[in-house]
């Protein structure tokens, strides 16, 4: 009887010790899978940005232009409108 005994309680290790295998390379799996998706998300994210970058950029770039064009021309010329102080409302203070 010691022999089945024995012979049933080797089963029970081994079905464990696979059992605990299984469990530890799922785990490994699940987790390497986990570290892949997040790889993946940051892909996706940094391509949309770029996306936006490449389809909004030069508009942008051109309206930054377009202000910076005016701002120089301001800065060049002065203001223009008649009747205008240094604070563009009416007549200069003092007058």
């Amino acid at each position: 009887m010691d022999f089945v005994n024995s012979a049933c309680a080797h089963a029970v290790v081994a079905k464990n010790q696979i059992k605990n295998k299984l469990v530890r390379d799922f785990r490994a799996a699940r987790a390497g899978e986990l570290s892949g998706q997040g790889l993946i998300e940051y892909v996706l994210i940094i391509a949309v940005i770029s996306l936006v970058v490449v389809f909004a950029g030069p508009a942008v770039a051109t309206a930054i232009k377009n202000q910076f064009a005016k701002i120089t021309e301001t800065l060049n010329n002065g203001t223009t409108a008649a009747g205008t102080g240094a604070s563009g409302f009416g007549t200069p203070a003092g007058h």
